[in-house]
C-alpha cells in the first residue's frame, strides 16, 4: 500500500515521539539506579557491623553458658558438703560420752557456718549471672533479629538495582531500535511494489514518463 507524503511525514514524527519517549524513560531508570547505589553500599556496612556485633554477643552468650554451668556444678558440690556437714553435725549432739572421741566437732560446726556461707554467696552469684545471661540472651536475639531484617531490605535493594538495571538495558535496546527504523523506514516505504515507470520524482508532476526524456533529442537530419 502506498504512504502519502503526509503519512510518510506523520509515521516519521510519531517514531520521533516514541524515541523522545523511550530516551526519557532511560534516564528515569538510570536515575533511579544510581540512586539505589549508595543506599545499597550503606546497607551492606551496616548489614556486615551487625553480623560482627552479633558473633560479638554470640560469643559472650555462650562464654556466659559456661561460667553458669561451671557455677552450677560447684553449687551442687558445695550442697553434698553442706549436707554432709549437717549429718555430722547431728552426729556431735551425740551424749558427753560419746563426744569425748570425737574431737573434730567444733570444727565440723565452723565448716559447716562457712559452707552455709559460700553456699548462699554462690546462689546470689548464680542467680546474678543468670540474670546478666537473660539479658545477653535478649540483646543476642534482639541484634540477630536486626541483622535479619537488614539481610532482607539489602536483599530487596539488590533485586531492586539488579531489576532496574534491566529495564535500562531493555530501554536502550528500544532507543537503538527506535532510532535506526526511520533510516530503513524511509528507503522502502515509498519504493516497495511501485513500477518503475511509475516512480515519482515531484509529486506535483507526476510519475515520470518514458517519452519525457525522448521528446527533448534533436531531430535527424537525413538529407
Amino acid at each position: 500500500m502506498k504512504m502519502t507524503s503526509s503519512e510518510l511525514d506523520y509515521e516519521i514524527e510519531r517514531l520521533k515521539a516514541e524515541i523522545a519517549q523511550e530516551k526519557q524513560r532511560k534516564e528515569i531508570v538510570e536515575h533511579s539506579y544510581l540512586g539505589l547505589i549508595p543506599t545499597v553500599e550503606e546497607l551492606e556496612k551496616k548489614y556486615g557491623g551487625f553480623d560482627e556485633e552479633c558473633n560479638e554477643w554470640k560469643t559472650r552468650y555462650e562464654t556466659q553458658m559456661e561460667m553458669n554451668q561451671q557455677l552450677q556444678k560447684q553449687v551442687y558440690v558445695l550442697q553434698d558438703r553442706v549436707d554432709e556437714a549437717k549429718r555430722n553435725l547431728k552426729d556431735t549432739k551425740a551424749p558427753k560420752s560419746v563426744r569425748s572421741f570425737e574431737p573434730d566437732a567444733p570444727i565440723t560446726a565452723y565448716s559447716l557456718k562457712e559452707l552455709e556461707k559460700k553456699h548462699h554467696s554462690l546462689e546470689n552469684q548464680l542467680k546474678d549471672l543468670e540474670w546478666k545471661l537473660d539479658q545477653e540472651s535478649k540483646a543476642f536475639h534482639k541484634a540477630n533479629e536486626e541483622r535479619k531484617q537488614f539481610a532482607t531490605e539489602l536483599k530487596n535493594c539488590k533485586q531492586t538495582q539488579a531489576s532496574l538495571h534491566n529495564q535500562q538495558r531493555a530501554a536502550l535496546n528500544t532507543y537503538r531500535d527506535l532510532h535506526e527504523s526511520p533510516r530503513t523506514d524511509r528507503s522502502s516505504i515509498g519504493n516497495s511494489n511501485i513500477p518503475q515507470d511509475q516512480r515519482i520524482l515531484d509529486p506535483k508532476r507526476g510519475p515520470i514518463r518514458k517519452t519525457a526524456a525522448v521528446s527533448k533529442l534533436p531531430k535527424l537530419n537525413l538529407q
